[in-house]
């Protein structure tokens, strides 16, 4: 069932780095993709441990003009891809899917964790903390889902605002020019209205859409109880303050399912139990 090409096409920005496979494998079941490895992007590329690759696996960044022809054969594109990639390969209707900004960061430390060629990286200890300092994973760590969502700040060599204000205002001026290419945002950890959405979106039948999207990927690895010092969460709250500015931002132009501050806090509390981190 593969969807017809149409003129501008979808494409799906998948912002949490470990999350969102069981949905393209559901998209590729169901013919509206074709596999690909390619997700790295052209404008995060050289930056960040997703350069770290299986051995014999084939150069990952996709080119601008690489974009534009898989957005013209099939219709629909998706990856880990920055907001600004899409709009540069004339994609008109991009969905986001993204995940609570600390919750993240701590699936995208296990995901390396249980990664022999990333395992190396994180330090001679493998703490939270050292991941959080790590070069290796420096692309994918400081508010990375400001680098994803605002085009302006793709470059990793881009310094983000420091003042709250300014960054808020930052963020409000970028959202209301792409507001037209965007089509929504989605939470990933449960379903609701926007997720059924998305997936009619990209052709998949209501019978299948009806059962709604995955949930995150919070897989984990045999271990035991790990801590998470008040210094680390000091510095994780330094790496996702904008991340989150962000998704209210999304939230205030009903793009984004609103969720409290309790909400996610409580997500993030989940996420650690799951992954056996205490805090202390």
């Amino acid at each position: 069932m593969r969807r017809r090409p149409s003129h501008t096409g979808v494409g799906i920005i998948h912002v949490p780095k470990s999350a969102g496979t069981s949905l393209r494998r559901s998209l590729l079941d169901l013919g509206v993709l074709t596999w690909t490895e390619r997700y790295h992007d052209p404008y995060l590329d050289g930056h960040g441990a997703a350069l770290v690759r299986r051995p014999g696996m084939s150069p990952a960044t996709y080119s601008i003009e690489e974009l534009r022809v898989a957005r013209e054969q099939q219709g629909v594109v998706m990856g880990h891809l920055t907001m600004r990639t899409f709009l540069d390969a004339g994609v008109d209707r991009c969905w986001v899917l993204v995940r609570e900004p600390r919750s993240r960061l701590v699936s995208r430390f296990e995901h390396a964790r249980a990664n022999p060629h990333e395992r190396g990286l994180l330090g001679p200890e493998g703490s939270f903390g050292e991941f959080l300092r790590a070069p290796a994973f420096s692309g994918e760590i400081d508010n990375f889902e400001v680098r994803m969502l605002r085009p302006s700040m793709a470059s990793p060599d881009v310094e983000l605002e420091s003042d709250p204000a300014r960054f808020r205002r930052a963020t409000r001026r970028e959202l209301r020019v792409v507001r037209p290419r965007l089509a929504g945002a989605v939470w990933s950890t449960g379903t609701n209205g926007a997720g059924s959405r998305l997936l009619a979106d990209v052709g998949v039948p209501p019978e299948v859409s009806s059962s709604g999207l995955p949930r995150e990927n919070v897989s984990s690895v045999p271990g035991e109880e790990r801590i998470l010092t008040g210094d680390a969460m000091e510095r994780l709250e330094e790496l996702t303050w904008r991340s989150a500015v962000v998704f209210e931002e999304l939230t205030r132009i009903g793009l984004l399912a609103p969720r409290s501050r309790a909400e996610l806090d409580a997500e993030f509390q989940r996420t650690l139990e799951v992954h056996r981190i205490r805090v202390v």
